[in-house]
């Protein structure tokens, strides 16, 4: 038998999956991604199937171990990364009774009033060290299941995310690591344990939640795995972390006081404390190791949106861009820098599925304020990049009003990829930005996890990683983007009931 040399990183992602090879001294060997859709049942709703996720990652292993002349017989080891909350009701064999619903999904409004009103808002915070709003904390979503599909929760054997989906597809197993706890809503985010007390006010069944165990330790060992997937058995299965985790900890965010921030369909700027140092207005996590939480301001629809626009006015550009052999987004960027900062005039409000943190908006929708016959699609596709720059801002002035100081900010995610986007970041967060060599943090930070014993092994492996930097951009123009902020958050202040009358009907 071959030694057992590299490591294998999967990371299930809302638009899609990836799948990476590293060695053992934690360089990318190999890597491939695939996309996947979001299903809309309703206006609110936003599903995906499981299913999907496992086939595609099946897919994705097999041609990258068969394109790179890799036998299967030299995976050592396998860590995982995803997206959350996603959330699957799973049965006795493991397989979904439902589509996942995901973070973004807003049907549960009414099961988040119900949890506010019989556990209480203060107790809820005492405890899980956050609000509870729907989607976002999976809780909701169970008990939205729970009153409307009852003969799917009777059923469920166990409620998880994606990671748990996926770890028992491979070992049989059912666990979930405190990431993923922390963003369920039944989780004591200080005593790392479900809550009971929670639990037994909703008359919920705390059984149908798998066991608890650190991001880094082993859940167990492959099975006998479908045949269309090529991996020997006997493979040791860590349980990994949620994504925004993995990339903190795959840009070497790991120490008190150190930022990141990743914008892929959705954006998050974090800090890491040592200290559990909650605020309400933003979504506060353990990070991957004992004694560290990420406090994060999470944002929804941040790069959706520019997906969006892209699928929806830029057809010629991606057929463009598959004649050049590029992607369609860095030509939505030639475009967007012939608009000059702030977009000639032009405010986007980037809540295409209402907005988290720190809002905690439902209803809050996607706007563009100040369109004229003047404007052209650069114009929109700038000001889309500043308005979730403007929305980061808003986060990043909670966190330091914790007295958390943020000098620079790491900077991940398929957003780090434009220089242009990055360069408005900065000037609007008034920070410095670094970016780094390696662009799938999450892979990278899955594939640190499965490859330490310890905590103190993460620590180390993660301290090294920001000796390789690749570009470090200072804020030059902050002074202009200042007066657009302070539009940017009356205009959604003067739009907020607009918004509720609007969708109320929709939310039924």
């Amino acid at each position: 038998m071959l030694n057992r040399d590299l490591i294998l990183s999967l990371d299930v992602g809302t638009l899609g999956a990836k799948v990476g090879i590293f060695n053992s001294n934690l360089e990318l060997v190999a890597q491939n991604a695939q996309e996947y859709s979001i299903s809309h049942p309703k206006a609110t709703w936003a599903e995906q199937r499981p299913e999907v996720w496992w086939e595609t990652l099946k897919a994705l292993i097999n041609n990258l171990l068969n394109e790179k002349r890799i036998s299967p017989e030299r995976i050592g080891v396998i860590g995982i990364s995803n997206t959350c909350p996603s959330l699957i009701a799973m049965d006795e064999e493991g397989d979904a009774l439902r589509p996942s619903i995901l973070f973004m999904d807003q049907r549960s409004i009414k099961q988040a009033q119900f949890i506010n009103k019989k556990v209480g808002r203060r107790d809820i915070f005492e405890i899980t060290g956050n609000r509870i709003a729907s989607g976002t904390f999976s809780l909701t979503s169970m008990l939205w299941i729970k009153d409307n599909e009852p003969h799917i929760y009777k059923n469920t054997k166990s409620f998880v995310h994606a990671n748990g989906y996926i770890v028992n597809k491979l070992t049989k197993e059912r666990a979930m690591d405190p990431s993923n706890a922390s963003l369920t809503g039944l989780f004591d985010i200080r005593k790392i344990k479900w809550s009971e007390e929670i639990a037994q006010r909703l008359d919920f069944d705390l059984s149908k939640l798998p066991k608890i165990i650190w991001s880094y330790e082993k859940v167990g060992l492959t099975k006998e795995l479908d045949k269309e997937l090529n991996l020997p058995e006997g493979i040791p299965v860590v349980i990994g972390a949620a994504d925004s985790a993995c990339a903190a900890l795959g840009l070497g965010t790991v120490n008190d006081g150190e930022a990141f921030e990743t914008t892929g369909t959705s954006s998050v700027l974090a800090v890491v404390s040592n200290k559990p140092l909650f605020d309400s207005r933003l979504i506060n996590r353990c990070h991957v190791k004992e004694n560290l939480w990420l406090l994060m301001g999470a944002m929804s629809t941040t790069g959706a949106s520019l997906r969006w626009f892209k699928d929806n006015f830029f057809s010629y550009e991606v057929f463009l861009a598959k004649e050049l052999k590029v992607s369609p987004y860095e030509i939505i960027d030639e475009e967007a820098k012939k608009s000059p900062i702030g977009s000639n005039n032009l405010i986007f409000l980037p809540y295409m599925m209402g907005e988290r943190c720190p809002l905690w908006d439902p209803y809050a929708r996607g706007v563009l304020i100040g369109l004229s016959l003047a404007h052209k699609k650069g114009d929109i596709a700038r000001a889309i990049m500043e308005g979730v720059a403007y929305g980061l801002r808003s986060n990043l002035e909670v966190i330091e009003s914790l007295g958390l100081k943020v000098n620079e900010i790491r900077v991940t995610g398929a957003g780090a990829r434009s220089h242009l986007w990055k360069e408005i970041k900065s000037n609007v967060l008034r920070k410095r930005i670094v970016s780094f060599m390696i662009k799938e943090a999450a892979l990278l930070g899955a594939a640190i996890l499965a490859s330490c014993n310890s905590s103190s092994e993460i620590v180390n492996r993660a301290n090294k990683i920001y000796q390789k930097r690749e570009e470090v951009i200072e804020p030059t123009y902050s002074e202009p983007y200042n007066f657009y902020y302070e539009i940017f958050k009356d205009s959604y202040k003067k739009l907020k009931s607009i918004f509720k009358r609007l969708q109320r009907e929709v939310m039924v």
